[in-house]
Formats: structure tokens, C-alpha cells, sequence
């Protein structure tokens, strides 16, 4: 911990400059979630919200028949009263939900929608495990056993799925798909770690260091551990603010109902709870941040000045944007938000056995992680050896020139 320090101090971007740049970039992010959160909330008045608090907060919790046939028969009651076109436009605040008849009747639509999807998901679970094994028979009866193994992994995964409670989900979706503090994280990690290796360079101490064994193998080591040290910090400060406007925003609730019971997970290949995905996808987004400082630290690396290492860990994100378009497995950016990887049952066969996507899309960033921290050490370490050999040769020179002299 005391190396990581040092190389901190060392730092051109200083950890006093550090801080203040992630503060403002807290402020930034702060001030864009509350930007997008308040547009979400301006096409909804007030009257609307109280509606909407009350008839959500009357039905949440465990699904029950009562709750159920409560929102059919008011749905039912709403939509009769428009479709006969007598009811009174005028603000009603006692004898409605939101103030206003036609606007009691969208809420009703969208509490409909939704508490139909938890109460009707155990049958579509069902009819899709039962459908799964049918094709699983289909297919090892075509001599497709690779197919047939799919099927069979979808039907078991949807067998014996059920959603027992119902919540309001809209602030799960917002949550899950913002992205903006992605763009500052990489940001700050480009900012942070891409002079590590430079600086030294560019002052002539890397010079210094690598004339001894212990200096040429712990300062590498030094600056890659920082580097890795400042991106879980800076990815794990973004992802607590996030997670926390969101849920003082939206009061996010459900965290123990599985993550099928969010309609953008309908078909998901994962049952873990919500709660379980929102540390999942932390951890998943952790490696693509690890990936992309690990990639920034080889190129950078190489880089004799400090304006030229930054330029340098840009380079690198907009080539994974490149990467991203031709070739998406290959690249980290979607590991920064899995919902788009984790939404439908993906599958990967590896040698017979069929992984989710994730996993496989993880294991691909873990080996491109580790290869480019080997590279960085192994590349620096042997610089230190061949300058180290390159100073025995000369002294040995040196004292043969004295010796013949003599």
C-alpha cells in the first residue's frame, strides 16, 4: 500500500488534482441524472404522481386474487366511463385517483399491464419450458444434439418460474440504463493512470529505478497495482452515486423479487434476485473498467511524454468503439451495462457446454486484462534487464581497458 501511495504522489495528474477532478465529475453526473430524472418527471403532474403513489402503494407486495380482481374491476369501471365519453372534464380531486377521470384510466392501464405481466408469468414460464423441451425432442430426433442441449437448458431454466410479489419497476429501468457516468469514469481512469509509466520517462528516473534488481521489479508491479487501485475506486464511487439517486429518486423497490420480474429481463437467462443483478452488473463492469485501464497502461506505456500518454488512453477508447461496431465481443464496452447482453436467453457453446453470454463475454475481457498486465510488466522489466546488462558490459569494458593499460 505504501508503493501504490508513492506512485500516487509521483503522479503528474496529483492526487489533489485527482480529487477535485472526480469531485467535479460527481457534480456532473449528479447534475445529468437529475437533468434526465426531471424530464421523466415533467410529463407527469402532481395530481398524477399522488395517483399514482396511492394505487402502486395500495397493490405492492405479495400478488393476492383481491388485489388483482381490484385493479380489473377499476380498470373496467375507467374504461367504460371514457368510451362513453360523460365523464367530466373539470379537476376532481375527491372522486378520482389523479384529479381527472381520462388520467385515472392511463394509470389504470399501465398498473393493468403491469400486474398482469407478474400475475401472468408462471404460465409464460411454463409454456415456454414445455415448448423448449418439445424442440429439445425435435432437434435429437434431426441428430442435433448441440441443438437439443440448448433447448433443454432453456427448459430447464424457465421450469418452475414464478413472480410471487408485485412493485413498481419504471426506476429499475431508468437505473439499469444509464450510462453517462461510464463516459466519466473512463475519463478519469485515462486521466490517472496513462502518465504512469510516462512520467518517469520523460524526467529520466525510470533510469534510476531499473539499475537495481528490487527497483525494476517492484516499480512496474507498483504502478500497475495503482492503476487497478484508482479504477475500483473511481467505478465504485460512480456506481454508489448512481445507485443512490436512483433509489432516493425513484424509491426503488423489490430487491428480493427475481430479475425476471422486470419486463426488460422477461426472457433474461438469469433468476438471480434484482438485488444479486445490481452487485452482478457492478462486477461485471468493474473487469470492463479493469480491461480498459489494463489496455491503456500498454499503449501509454509506451509514450515518452505525459500529453502524449493521455492522448494515448484516448486513443484507446475510441479504438474500442471501433472494436465495439465490428467486432462487440471483443471489446469491454458492453460488459459497462450487461442489461443488453443479459435481457434474452443468450447462450454460448463452449466445447458442448452452453454458458450465458455474460460469462462468456467476461472470461474473454479477464484474458485480454491479464495479457496486457503481463505485457506491461514483463515489457518494462525486460527494458530494466537489457539496460542493466547494457551497464555491466560497460563497466566490464572499462576495467579491461584499465587492466591492459597496466
Amino acid at each position: 500500500m505504501k508503493t501504490v501511495m508513492w506512485e500516487l504522489k509521483k503522479n503528474p495528474i496529483r492526487p489533489a488534482v485527482l480529487f477535485v477532478l472526480t469531485v467535479a465529475a460527481l457534480i456532473l453526473n449528479f447534475a445529468v441524472a437529475k437533468y434526465w430524472f426531471g424530464r421523466s418527471a415533467a410529463s407527469t403532474t402532481d395530481g398524477y404522481k399522488r395517483g399514482y403513489d396511492e394505487v402502486y402503494g395500495r397493490v405492492e407486495g405479495r400478488i393476492t386474487l383481491e388485489n388483482m380482481e381490484w385493479i380489473a374491476s377499476e380498470k373496467k369501471r375507467l374504461d367504460k366511463a371514457v368510451a362513453d365519453g360523460g365523464f367530466s372534464t373539470e379537476e376532481d380531486p375527491d372522486g378520482t385517483y389523479t384529479g381527472y377521470v381520462f388520467s385515472d384510466s392511463e394509470l389504470f392501464d399501465c398498473l393493468y399491464a403491469d400486474a398482469k405481466y407478474a400475475y401472468e408469468y408462471a404460465s409464460f414460464a411454463k409454456n415456454v419450458s414445455e415448448k423448449a423441451d418439445d424442440a429439445a425432442e425435435l432437434y435429437e430426433e434431426k441428430g442435433s444434439p448441440s441443438l437439443s442441449r440448448r433447448y433443454r437448458e432453456m427448459s430447464e431454466s424457465f421450469r418452475g418460474r414464478r413472480i410471487t410479489s408485485f412493485y413498481r419497476t419504471d426506476g429499475w429501468r431508468d437505473y439499469f440504463s444509464y450510462e453517462f457516468s461510464d463516459l466519466l469514469v473512463i475519463f478519469l481512469i485515462t486521466a490517472g493512470i496513462s502518465a504512469l509509466f510516462s512520467q518517469e520517462k520523460e524526467t529520466g528516473m525510470d533510469m534510476l529505478l531499473k539499475l537495481s534488481r528490487k527497483g525494476r521489479l517492484r516499480a512496474p508491479a507498483a504502478k500497475i497495482a495503482t492503476a487497478m487501485f484508482l479504477t475500483f475506486i473511481i467505478s465504485a464511487l460512480f456506481s454508489a452515486e448512481d445507485f443512490i439517486f436512483y433509489a432516493v429518486s425513484f424509491g426503488l423497490r423489490g430487491f428480493s423479487n427475481p430479475v425476471y420480474s422486470l419486463p426488460e429481463f422477461k426472457t433474461s437467462v438469469l433468476t438471480v434476485s434484482i438485488g444479486g443483478y445490481v452487485l452482478i452488473n457492478y462486477f461485471f463492469r468493474l473487469i470492463g473498467f479493469l480491461t480498459f485501464a489494463s489496455l491503456v497502461m500498454l499503449v501509454s506505456g509506451e509514450a515518452g511524454g505525459n500529453l502524449l500518454a493521455f492522448g494515448c488512453g484516448a486513443a484507446v477508447f475510441v479504438g474500442s468503439i471501433v472494436i465495439y461496431a465490428v467486432c462487440p465481443s471483443a471489446s469491454f464496452l458492453p460488459l459497462l451495462n450487461s442489461i443488453k447482453i443479459c435481457s434474452g436467453f443468450d447462450m454460448t457453446n463452449i466445447f458442448g457446454v452452453f454458458l450465458p453470454r455474460l460469462i462468456c463475454a467476461a472470461a474473454v475481457q479477464l484474458f485480454i486484462f491479464a495479457v496486457c498486465v503481463s505485457l506491461v510488466f514483463a515489457r518494462h522489466t525486460e527494458r530494466a534487464i537489457k539496460r542493466e546488462g547494457k551497464g555491466k558490459e560497460a563497466k566490464t569494458d572499462a576495467l579491461r581497458s584499465e587492466m591492459g593499460a597496466i
